[in-house]
């Protein structure tokens, strides 16, 4: 599985990174005290941004900008369903579809009290086990854990479509872009045209701690104790 990881770069190779230099990179299997991992997967960490702010954004806005910008071009106007919102990949969706003009609708946590929906206000809340009558939208995405109920697809509109978020396939596939994608979030982090996360750190030596924290919906950023080597 892709993973996320952020630290110092230990050996140089033919890159602009530097001995030294804090760094952000999309790489499969990166939950490990050393990797060793191709230099175009990483990036260099903005300073405005924390190691830990970079790493959680990382973790979400990258995929989520490939499924919404580039393949589904979501616009001013179209109707966007979010499942999940309260995982981190499902904030950064609600994020981007706002900067990009959505309407947005959030499938309502199994617990209706979540904090998202109080810290948040989202646009609309709808419980997706009892949509109103003639609810459509153009767009599904689906950033949470469980497959998407096939009931929900008679809600898309004709023309309409459903996304799932798949990083891993994305870096495998196209390296250069997931680059590119890292790139420009984390400018847009440092710059606060995109919100930034503000993570819970908890030491990569308790991964399996963190992966329940994820699975709950925390964002959560793994801080190694070792140095990368690139």
């Amino acid at each position: 599985r892709a993973g996320r990881y952020q630290h110092q770069v230990r050996r140089e190779g033919a890159t602009a990174l530097h001995i030294g230099q804090a760094v952000v990179g999309l790489v499969p299997g990166s939950a490990a005290s050393h990797i060793t991992a191709a230099a175009q997967l990483f990036v260099a960490c903005p300073l405005e941004l924390s190691l830990e702010q970079a790493a959680a954004g990382a973790l979400a806005y990258p995929q989520v900008r490939h499924v919404l910008e580039q393949q589904a071009e979501l616009g001013p106007g179209d109707r966007l369903l979010i499942l999940g919102v309260e995982r981190p990949e499902g904030l950064a969706a609600m994020h981007i579809g706002r900067l990009r003009g959505a309407e947005i609708f959030l499938a309502q946590p199994a617990d209706a009290t979540h904090s998202v929906l109080q810290e948040l206000a989202p646009d609309h809340t709808v419980n997706i086990a009892a949509l109103p009558a003639g609810f459509t939208v153009d767009l599904i995405l689906n950033a949470g854990p469980a497959a998407t109920p096939k009931e929900l697809l008679a809600a898309l509109r004709r023309g309409g479509s459903l996304v799932e978020l798949d990083l891993g396939r994305l870096i495998a596939r196209r390296p250069e872009r997931a680059q590119v994608l890292l790139a420009s979030t984390l400018a847009e982090l440092a710059s606060g045209a995109l919100p930034r996360f503000e993570p819970r750190v908890v030491p990569i030596q308790n991964i399996a701690f963190a992966a329940q924290q994820l699975a709950s919906g925390a964002v959560v950023s793994l801080v190694g104790a070792s140095p990368l080597l690139l």
